[in-house]
């Protein structure tokens, strides 16, 4: 059975091994390209009510749906490189609070 400590290594490696993927060389003219699959948005409405029995919910026009939507691709990439940056930060940080808590354990042996 991993430690935590293992799995957060062995979690990090896996992300920066499949990062590393868009950097690899092409072959046959067959390149690594990052794929974010986005659907269209379930709701995009302003929610509330104005007074007693009025509508509460307000739907966007379809058409800007669609719009949100392109916006939302075009950003895919972007997105996907700060959750990345994001999340080996967050994993980075754990590993460091366990080397710290090693650390502090190896300097608590009496001499």
């Amino acid at each position: 059975m991993k430690s935590e400590f293992d799995e957060l290594v062995d979690r990090r490696s896996r992300l920066i091994a499949w990062w590393k993927l868009a950097k690899t060389s092409c072959y046959d003219s067959g390149c690594h390209v990052l794929r974010v699959d986005v659907q269209n948005p379930t709701m995009v409405a302003y929610c509330g009510q104005q007074y007693s029995g009025a509508k509460n919910y307000h739907d966007a026009p379809a058409f800007f749906v669609e719009a949100i939507t392109k916006q939302i691709k075009a950003a895919s990439n972007g997105l996907a490189k700060k959750a990345y940056d994001a999340e080996i930060d967050r994993l980075t940080g754990l590993i460091e609070q366990h080397k710290n808590q090693i650390l502090a354990e190896l300097n608590a042996v009496p001499a």
